[in-house]
């Protein structure tokens, strides 16, 4: 209960107001499961349309790599010193970037090869080199 001299307006309510689930009827535990397999699909069919696209894959690589799975970072200090703790936050950083990745191969595991190949610098053909006419062999 508020206190009329309190000038603080009172902090809503957080909680959300969900309906009581009987987990003993057999009709509500077949509808549930119907539900979560339902939702599964969906978010199946959502990641492979991201994959099945150029965009997506180059979007998907982009957030990726803001997590820098593929490289261990060793932070400093401005003084050039080790700073350990921005290491290791570098390094919770990486943990979620490749947690991410795994994922996404136990969904669409050629989608998310054809975003690698077409997006890391590592993977690209490497450039022909423009020779002197000389040089042709």
């Amino acid at each position: 209960m508020a206190d009329p001299d309190d000038d603080e307006p009172e902090a809503p309510s957080l909680t959300i107001e969900a309906p009581t689930v009987n987990a003993a009827d057999p009709v509500e535990q077949r509808r549930r499961a119907t539900r979560q397999e339902l939702d599964k699909r969906e978010a199946k069919e959502f990641w492979r349309t991201v994959f099945a696209s150029e965009v997506g894959r180059r979007e998907m690589w982009n957030l990726l790599e803001f997590h820098h799975p593929f490289s261990t970072q060793h932070r400093v200090a401005p003084n050039g010193f080790p700073a350990e703790m921005a290491s290791l936050m570098a390094l919770g950083e990486q943990q979620l970037g490749v947690r991410i990745y795994r994922w996404w191969q136990t969904i669409d595991r050629d989608g998310v090869m054809r975003m690698e190949l077409e997006n890391a610098a590592d993977m690209q053909p490497p450039k022909r080199r423009r020779g002197k006419k000389s040089d042709a062999v």
